[in-house]
């Protein structure tokens, strides 16, 4: 397949972009493709004059002709043609006929970018004439040629065979990192999640009436991303009839009618009343049926977004609350929540720096005007029967058929953001179901907590028939392939420690002559037994790997190693980096890529061979890992409001059983000051114990000087009322 002109490098783009002379000369993506398309000249020879009204006048009426570098977008009036220029304003530019009917679409609903011959006009009544045109941006674009490039782009492996035989393995670009990268996004120091988010951003863009509600912090790039995708995309702060679905006055069709997405910024500050609140049950039809019906039938396949700096959410989310906003809102309602496909939880995403999302990318991405063409393009695409071709089956109860379809959306847009060849893993496909039923649960979060009777709670079952034969079903644990596919994309992390563990192990326990024979080939497999007779177990963990170590033969003693790569929720959360420093004080080294800790689960136990140096290339620095207690692990509060993806089965003394620990002591944890009295609701002081109640999973606290039957012992409480019954009383500090 002849390859075709649609990446570009980055990296050279991006200096030459930043240099004086061509600095915010025009669009980036713009520049990219003129650039990429050898006419930077271009720039020099027609750009300088193109934005100056007056000077175009001038030129025009001294040459009777110039060549400008503008987007034109042409409307018909009185039976003519009529063409506008963005950037000097002119609108009084008849268009020829001939152009019109090779960009008839494109120059009427959108507008071309291009270099324009701007000619003197005979007839007074419009005083210029365009008869031709270059166009500067991607047109055409064919989306099987896209998938054809992108998935020969992503082949992740190649083997080739060398001399001695050995396989040589060359790792290419993941589509995660692709996308994010052709987006301005640097994925090297990102999480999963902070991954996945950014790529749920981008689904309202390639899947066809998508509503996305994102909530959290400013900085972190909300309303950046996309304006990046104009004139396919309109940033808005109001709600109005005559903006969003038709004006009569104008007789202009309204954004509903023009756009592929919407985004409502600062959607906790729009106020709806009086004549505005009449958009809202439209708006909501059109969230449901991708029409409204007043003052005019608009349908469409608009994607909605809903945007807003909301600080508090996680502590809402905890404490159960009602409102989604600080105050009570219009569009928290049960009828509009309920139309949300996915919640965005932007409280994961850290605020935008060059540190991290600057660093360097992939050298050669997707050419930005294309890709954001074919987003475009991919509206007209359902990916949903992926789903039921590979014989899954999303199902809830009677009341959950908004939520089955708003998985089945969220999973369609990210397979077309990743597997645009439509072939993905089962892995990932599961993964991917996991995802979007958390993000639509989110939703039912805040819908339960507004009534707690709600019927709406999460209900959806997955299941895959065995083959086509048969009828028969058996459920599929998502869950479990989520937490795979996020081990995964950390494992290159894990991996650059663990064989050193591993090699180090094998060599304390095994003599010299014994090390000798297994290292022949022909007992090299005597080797991995022995090294699986060291470690009992290997299991991963979204934000770590736990590595079981079976000392001295399986005497008793097990050894939980646990490499950390929650960078989310240690880096980014405050109270957490003053919990660990007060807690964790010298023993934990917090890298800065990999955040690993090391736990132990016996106290007795002393393992010196386990604080190891490794030297890391990069930076050329000894990082010293230290190891802590397994009862000292910190438990985070989880991004979607859930922890069965935090559930650790292997914290206990019994790998066959599994228990779970929880910070049975808080006092340790949240650095309590011991002596602080508590004031009890008949008045009296106390100093109070903290304590956990193992069988109920409960918290409570007792009078730590008290004795006999009039002992002072609380009601226990889960641990998300617990904390905030710490918060209270002074004896904790949240943020």
């Amino acid at each position: 397949m002849e390859r075709l002109n649609v990446f570009i490098d980055k990296e050279k783009i991006d200096k030459l972009f930043n240099e004086e002379k061509y600095k915010n000369c025009m669009e980036k993506k713009y520049f990219e493709y003129v650039v990429s398309n050898g006419k930077i000249d271009y720039i020099d020879k027609y750009l300088k004059d193109s934005k100056n009204r007056k000077i175009i006048e001038s030129l025009v009426f001294k040459n009777k002709v110039v060549t400008i570098i503008d987007r034109l977008s042409v409307r018909l009036e009185d039976k003519r043609y009529i063409g506008e220029l963005e950037n000097s304003g002119i609108d009084d530019i008849e268009i020829s006929k001939e152009l019109i009917d090779n960009y008839h679409n494109q120059i009427l609903t959108k507008g071309i970018f291009s270099l324009i011959k701007l000619e003197e006009n005979m007839d007074k009544k419009y005083q210029y004439y365009v008869k031709e045109i270059e166009v500067l941006e991607d047109m055409n674009i064919s989306l099987e040629e896209y998938k054809e490039v992108f998935s020969e782009k992503i082949r992740k492996k190649i083997y080739l065979e060398t001399d001695e035989e050995k396989e040589e393995e060359k790792e290419e670009i993941s589509g995660i990192d692709l996308v994010l990268n052709t987006i301005g996004i640097s994925t090297k120091e990102l999480t999963f999640w902070e991954k996945i988010l950014f790529l749920v951003r981008l689904i309202p863009l390639c899947e066809s009436n998508y509503n996305l509600m994102e909530l959290g912090g400013n900085g972190i790039g909300k309303t950046k991303t996309y304006s990046m995708f104009s004139p396919e995309c309109e940033i808005v702060q109001e709600m109005l009839t005559t903006e969003l679905i038709y004006n009569r006055q104008s007789k202009i069709k309204g954004l509903l009618d023009t756009k592929d997405v919407i985004v409502f910024d600062e959607i906790n500050k729009i106020k709806l009343d009086g004549d505005k609140e009449k958009i809202v049950p439209q708006l909501l039809n059109f969230m449901s049926e991708g029409q409204t019906t007043a003052p005019r039938k608009v349908i469409s396949k608009t994607s909605l977004v809903f945007s807003g700096n909301v600080m508090g959410i996680e502590e809402r989310i905890e404490k159960k609350e009602k409102n989604v906003f600080d105050f009570p809102h219009k569009l928290e309602d049960n009828a509009f929540l309920d139309r949300i496909h996915f919640f965005l939880p932007a409280w994961g995403l850290r605020r935008y720096s060059k540190k991290i999302h600057g660093l360097e990318a992939s050298k050669e991405v997707f050419r930005f005007d294309y890709f954001s063409k074919v987003l475009s393009l991919f509206r007209n695409e359902d990916y949903s029967d992926i789903i039921d071709k590979k014989r899954y089956i999303i199902e809830g109860n009677g009341q959950s058929e908004r939520e089955v379809k708003a998985v089945r959306k969220t999973v369609s847009g990210l397979i077309k953001l990743t597997h645009p060849d439509k072939d993905i893993d089962a892995l990932t496909l599961e993964a991917y179901i996991a995802i979007a039923i958390k993000g639509r649960g989110l939703v039912n979060k805040f819908l339960n907590n507004k009534n707690k009777n709600n019927v709406n709670k999460i209900d959806i079952r997955v299941k895959k028939r065995k083959d086509v034969f048969t009828e028969y079903e058996e459920e599929v644990p998502v869950n479990e392939s989520l937490k795979e596919l996020i081990s995964i994309n950390h494992s290159e992390q894990l991996n650059k420690y663990f064989p050193e563990y591993e090699e180090d192990a094998y060599t304390k326990i095994t003599s010299t002559k014994e090390k000798v024979k297994y290292n022949f080939s022909s007992n090299f497999s005597k080797k991995k037994l022995v090294m699986n007779k060291i470690f009992l177990n290997k299991k991963n963990y979204p934000n770590r790997q736990i590595v079981v170590f079976n000392n001295e033969e399986n005497k008793g003693e097990l050894v939980f190693i646990k490499f950390a790569l929650d960078k989310v929720g240690i880096s980014r959360n405050k109270r957490e980096k003053k919990v660990i420093k007060e807690v964790y004080k010298s023993e934990a080294d917090l890298i800065k890529d990999d955040r690993i800790l090391i736990f132990v689960t016996d106290k007795k136990f002393s393992i010196p061979s386990l604080s190891y140096k490794f030297e890391k290339e990069e930076d050329n620095k000894l990082v010293e890992l230290n190891y802590l207690y397994d009862d000292e692990e910190l438990n985070y509060d989880q991004l979607f409001g859930d922890d069965t993806l935090d559930e650790n089965e292997f914290t206990g003394t019994s790998l066959e059983m599994g228990t779970r620990k929880f910070e049975a002591d808080l006092s340790n944890i949240y650095a309590i000051d011991k002596e602080k009295k508590l004031k009890c609701e008949d008045g009296d002081y106390i100093i109070p114990k903290f304590l956990y109640s193992r069988e109920l999973n409960k918290y409570y606290y007792e009078d730590s000087k008290g004795f006999g039957p009039d002992k002072k012992i609380s009601e226990k409480m889960t641990y998300v009322e617990f904390k905030y019954f710490l918060a209270n009383n002074g004896f904790i500090e949240l943020n």
